[in-house]
Protein backbone atom coordinates (compact mmCIF):
# COMPACT_ATOMS: atom_id res chain seq x y z
CA UNK A 1 0.00 0.00 0.00
CA UNK A 2 1.26 3.57 -0.54
CA UNK A 3 3.51 4.66 2.36
CA UNK A 4 1.13 6.86 4.59
CA UNK A 5 4.48 9.48 5.05
CA UNK A 6 4.20 9.68 1.34
CA UNK A 7 0.56 10.95 1.79
CA UNK A 8 1.75 13.19 4.62
CA UNK A 9 4.30 14.66 2.65
CA UNK A 10 2.25 15.55 -0.62
CA UNK A 11 -0.46 17.61 1.87
CA UNK A 12 2.48 19.14 3.74
CA UNK A 13 3.08 20.27 0.65
CA UNK A 14 -0.40 21.38 -0.96
CA UNK A 15 -0.80 22.72 2.50
CA UNK A 16 2.69 25.12 1.98
CA UNK A 17 1.17 26.15 -1.53
CA UNK A 18 -2.24 26.98 0.32
CA UNK A 19 -0.92 29.43 2.99
CA UNK A 20 1.64 31.02 0.02
CA UNK A 21 -1.65 31.61 -1.91
CA UNK A 22 -3.69 32.98 1.40
CA UNK A 23 -0.69 35.51 1.70
CA UNK A 24 -1.07 36.60 -1.93
CA UNK A 25 -4.39 36.89 -1.53
CA UNK A 26 -4.59 38.64 1.84
CA UNK A 27 -5.20 42.12 0.88
CA UNK A 28 -8.28 40.94 -0.44
CA UNK A 29 -9.13 40.47 2.96
CA UNK A 30 -8.38 44.24 3.55
CA UNK A 31 -10.42 45.10 1.08
CA UNK A 32 -13.55 42.89 1.93
CA UNK A 33 -13.07 44.11 5.43
CA UNK A 34 -13.44 47.66 4.32
CA UNK A 35 -16.39 46.76 2.62
CA UNK A 36 -18.60 45.10 5.34
CA UNK A 37 -16.78 48.26 8.21
CA UNK A 38 -17.75 51.77 8.81
CA UNK A 39 -13.83 53.58 9.28
CA UNK A 40 -15.59 56.43 10.18
CA UNK A 41 -16.22 55.75 14.68
CA UNK A 42 -17.59 58.64 16.79
CA UNK A 43 -16.16 57.58 20.27
CA UNK A 44 -13.10 55.81 21.44
CA UNK A 45 -15.45 52.69 22.59
CA UNK A 46 -16.90 52.34 18.93
CA UNK A 47 -13.43 52.47 17.51
CA UNK A 48 -12.38 49.68 19.85
CA UNK A 49 -15.49 47.73 19.04
CA UNK A 50 -15.40 48.26 14.93
CA UNK A 51 -11.52 47.02 15.54
CA UNK A 52 -11.95 43.69 17.09
CA UNK A 53 -14.97 43.40 14.09
CA UNK A 54 -12.23 44.13 11.67
CA UNK A 55 -10.04 41.65 12.55
CA UNK A 56 -11.99 39.07 13.48
CA UNK A 57 -13.60 39.55 10.10
CA UNK A 58 -9.84 39.74 8.68
CA UNK A 59 -9.08 36.34 10.67
CA UNK A 60 -12.26 34.02 9.48
CA UNK A 61 -11.53 35.92 5.32
CA UNK A 62 -7.99 34.23 5.21
CA UNK A 63 -8.76 31.39 7.02
CA UNK A 64 -11.62 30.95 4.49
CA UNK A 65 -9.16 31.85 1.32
CA UNK A 66 -6.86 29.74 2.94
CA UNK A 67 -8.73 26.57 2.98
CA UNK A 68 -9.99 27.34 -0.27
CA UNK A 69 -6.57 27.39 -1.90
CA UNK A 70 -6.13 23.87 0.11
CA UNK A 71 -8.97 22.43 -1.45
CA UNK A 72 -8.11 23.41 -5.30
CA UNK A 73 -4.30 22.46 -4.72
CA UNK A 74 -5.31 18.98 -3.16
CA UNK A 75 -8.23 18.58 -5.73
CA UNK A 76 -5.51 19.47 -8.96
CA UNK A 77 -2.73 17.58 -7.46
CA UNK A 78 -5.02 14.30 -7.55
CA UNK A 79 -6.43 14.96 -10.92
CA UNK A 80 -3.14 14.86 -12.82
CA UNK A 81 -2.14 11.64 -10.56
CA UNK A 82 -5.68 10.01 -11.63
CA UNK A 83 -5.67 11.09 -15.37
CA UNK A 84 -1.58 9.32 -14.89
CA UNK A 85 -3.75 6.13 -13.46
CA UNK A 86 -6.53 6.39 -16.37
CA UNK A 87 -4.10 6.39 -18.88
CA UNK A 88 -1.97 2.98 -17.31
CA UNK A 89 -5.44 1.30 -17.38
CA UNK A 90 -5.89 2.35 -20.95
CA UNK A 91 -2.34 1.35 -21.92
CA UNK A 92 -3.16 -1.84 -19.82
CA UNK A 93 -6.25 -2.86 -21.63
CA UNK A 94 -4.71 -2.34 -25.13
CA UNK A 95 -1.74 -5.19 -24.26
CA UNK A 96 -4.61 -7.58 -23.24
CA UNK A 97 -3.36 -7.25 -19.42
CA UNK A 98 -5.40 -8.18 -16.86
CA UNK A 99 -5.79 -5.32 -14.40
CA UNK A 100 -7.73 -5.83 -11.33
CA UNK A 101 -8.42 -4.55 -7.82
CA UNK A 102 -9.77 -5.43 -4.43
CA UNK A 103 -12.06 -3.79 -3.58
CA UNK A 104 -13.72 -3.39 -6.93
CA UNK A 105 -15.25 0.03 -6.51
CA UNK A 106 -17.22 2.06 -8.92
CA UNK A 107 -15.18 5.58 -8.89
CA UNK A 108 -11.74 5.43 -10.48
CA UNK A 109 -10.68 8.20 -7.93
CA UNK A 110 -11.43 5.67 -4.95
CA UNK A 111 -9.77 2.36 -6.77
CA UNK A 112 -6.76 4.55 -6.93
CA UNK A 113 -6.92 5.54 -3.27
CA UNK A 114 -7.64 2.42 -1.63
CA UNK A 115 -7.92 -0.50 -3.93
CA UNK A 116 -5.45 -3.73 -4.27
CA UNK A 117 -4.10 -3.98 -7.66
CA UNK A 118 -2.65 -7.43 -9.18
CA UNK A 119 -1.54 -7.05 -12.60
CA UNK A 120 -1.11 -9.93 -14.77
CA UNK A 121 1.02 -9.28 -18.30
CA UNK A 122 2.66 -12.97 -18.54
CA UNK A 123 2.16 -14.48 -22.12
CA UNK A 124 1.28 -10.93 -23.92
CA UNK A 125 3.49 -9.13 -26.46
CA UNK A 126 4.72 -6.88 -23.75
CA UNK A 127 7.92 -5.35 -24.89
CA UNK A 128 10.24 -2.59 -23.26
CA UNK A 129 8.76 0.15 -25.64
CA UNK A 130 4.79 -0.40 -24.25
CA UNK A 131 5.40 -1.02 -20.66
CA UNK A 132 2.84 0.93 -19.17
CA UNK A 133 3.31 3.39 -16.41
CA UNK A 134 2.45 0.70 -13.75
CA UNK A 135 4.57 2.95 -11.30
CA UNK A 136 1.39 5.39 -11.22
CA UNK A 137 -0.23 2.19 -9.84
CA UNK A 138 0.00 3.05 -6.02
CA UNK A 139 -1.22 0.30 -4.54
CA UNK A 140 0.30 -2.80 -7.16
CA UNK A 141 0.98 -5.61 -5.24
CA UNK A 142 1.14 -8.84 -7.37
CA UNK A 143 2.99 -8.22 -11.22
CA UNK A 144 3.35 -11.06 -13.30
CA UNK A 145 5.31 -10.51 -16.33
CA UNK A 146 6.78 -14.10 -17.53
CA UNK A 147 7.18 -15.25 -20.92
CA UNK A 148 7.30 -11.66 -22.24
CA UNK A 149 10.08 -10.05 -24.36
CA UNK A 150 10.73 -8.14 -22.04
CA UNK A 151 14.31 -6.91 -21.09
CA UNK A 152 16.46 -4.94 -18.73
CA UNK A 153 15.37 -1.66 -19.82
CA UNK A 154 11.64 -2.61 -18.20
CA UNK A 155 13.42 -3.28 -14.81
CA UNK A 156 13.60 0.22 -14.69
CA UNK A 157 9.77 0.87 -14.42
CA UNK A 158 9.28 -2.48 -12.54
CA UNK A 159 11.26 -0.52 -9.95
CA UNK A 160 9.04 2.12 -9.11
CA UNK A 161 6.64 -0.37 -7.08
CA UNK A 162 8.05 0.41 -3.93
CA UNK A 163 4.81 -2.10 -2.57
CA UNK A 164 5.17 -5.04 -4.81
CA UNK A 165 4.49 -7.94 -2.67
CA UNK A 166 4.54 -10.70 -5.39
CA UNK A 167 7.04 -10.74 -8.59
CA UNK A 168 7.20 -13.07 -11.46
CA UNK A 169 9.18 -12.40 -14.08
CA UNK A 170 9.93 -16.47 -15.51
CA UNK A 171 10.75 -17.14 -18.72
CA UNK A 172 12.15 -13.53 -19.82
CA UNK A 173 15.46 -12.06 -20.74
CA UNK A 174 16.01 -10.11 -16.97
CA UNK A 175 19.04 -10.39 -15.95
CA UNK A 176 21.56 -9.25 -12.51
CA UNK A 177 21.09 -5.82 -14.16
CA UNK A 178 17.36 -6.18 -13.16
CA UNK A 179 18.10 -7.71 -10.14
CA UNK A 180 20.47 -4.99 -8.75
CA UNK A 181 17.24 -2.36 -9.74
CA UNK A 182 15.06 -4.66 -7.71
CA UNK A 183 16.78 -3.94 -4.10
CA UNK A 184 14.67 -0.95 -3.76
CA UNK A 185 11.87 -3.27 -3.85
CA UNK A 186 11.76 -3.53 0.50
CA UNK A 187 7.92 -4.92 0.45
CA UNK A 188 8.70 -7.75 -2.03
CA UNK A 189 7.68 -11.11 -0.62
CA UNK A 190 7.29 -13.43 -3.41
CA UNK A 191 9.87 -13.47 -6.21
CA UNK A 192 9.77 -15.85 -9.01
CA UNK A 193 12.35 -16.38 -11.94
CA UNK A 194 12.20 -19.59 -13.23
CA UNK A 195 13.88 -19.62 -16.70
CA UNK A 196 15.68 -16.35 -16.39
CA UNK A 197 18.79 -15.30 -16.83
CA UNK A 198 19.65 -14.20 -13.51
CA UNK A 199 23.00 -15.64 -11.37
CA UNK A 200 24.33 -16.03 -8.26
CA UNK A 201 25.13 -12.56 -8.11
CA UNK A 202 21.34 -11.97 -8.19
CA UNK A 203 20.72 -14.39 -4.76
CA UNK A 204 23.47 -11.58 -2.78
CA UNK A 205 20.86 -8.98 -3.71
CA UNK A 206 17.40 -10.80 -2.98
CA UNK A 207 19.19 -11.97 0.43
CA UNK A 208 18.97 -8.32 1.66
CA UNK A 209 15.49 -7.81 0.97
CA UNK A 210 14.02 -7.76 4.14
CA UNK A 211 10.71 -9.49 3.42
CA UNK A 212 11.21 -12.01 0.75
CA UNK A 213 9.94 -15.73 2.19
CA UNK A 214 9.54 -17.28 -1.25
CA UNK A 215 12.22 -17.71 -4.19
CA UNK A 216 11.10 -20.02 -7.25
CA UNK A 217 14.53 -20.51 -9.76
CA UNK A 218 14.37 -23.29 -11.07
CA UNK A 219 15.79 -22.92 -14.76
CA UNK A 220 18.08 -20.33 -13.96
CA UNK A 221 22.07 -19.98 -13.67
CA UNK A 222 22.11 -20.28 -9.79
CA UNK A 223 24.41 -22.96 -8.22
CA UNK A 224 23.74 -25.12 -5.29
CA UNK A 225 25.86 -22.69 -3.19
CA UNK A 226 24.05 -19.65 -4.30
CA UNK A 227 20.87 -21.45 -3.21
CA UNK A 228 22.48 -21.97 0.49
CA UNK A 229 22.54 -18.31 0.78
CA UNK A 230 19.33 -17.56 0.82
CA UNK A 231 18.73 -18.83 4.53
CA UNK A 232 15.30 -18.47 5.89
CA UNK A 233 13.72 -18.17 2.81
CA UNK A 234 11.79 -20.88 1.22
CA UNK A 235 13.19 -21.84 -2.34
CA UNK A 236 11.51 -23.89 -5.05
CA UNK A 237 13.42 -25.54 -7.82
CA UNK A 238 12.92 -28.45 -9.78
Amino acid sequence: MESYLTLLARIVVIAFLAVVISAVFGPTADQLVSKFTDSEVASTEQATTVVDYDSNLRLLISIGVGVSAFGFCLAVAYYFQVRRFNRAVKQIEKLDGKLSFAPNLDMLILKYIYSATTLDMSGTALVDAKFPDVGVLPRLQTLRVASTPITDDASKIISQCKYLRSLDISDTQLSDESIVRFASLKNLENFIASGSAITDNSIKILCNLPKLKRVQCDGAEISNEGLQLLKGIEVKVN
